[in-house]
């Protein structure tokens, strides 16, 4: 799980992770997109994530990645019906 991730799982240098957490009603998070954000940077210091979410999701993802001062670049469209947006999110150089 994205919980038990360390640092010694992650490559060193330019490293992307790509997930595509659980939303809708049918699947609940076990992490708040925040905190994903957070520690994929922080802990995992990985260079860019990829996140597939729910669009209702992105202002609150948005927030974070300006308080942790990363830029974010969006595509929204449809899966299954529901609103969702490809987030790419960069660590500055």
């Amino acid at each position: 799980s994205f919980e038990e991730l360390g640092s010694e799982n992650i490559a060193e240098g330019e490293s992307w992770m790509i997930t595509n957490p659980p939303y809708g009603d049918r699947l609940k998070q076990s992490i708040a997109p925040s905190e994903m954000i957070e520690k994929a940077f922080n802990e995992l210091n990985i260079r860019r994530l990829g996140l597939l979410m729910l669009s209702e999701s992105r202002s609150k993802i948005l927030k974070t990645c300006d308080k942790l001062n990363l830029t974010a670049k969006q595509s929204h469209f449809k899966n299954g019906g529901l609103g969702v947006d490809f987030i790419v999110i960069t660590k500055p150089d």
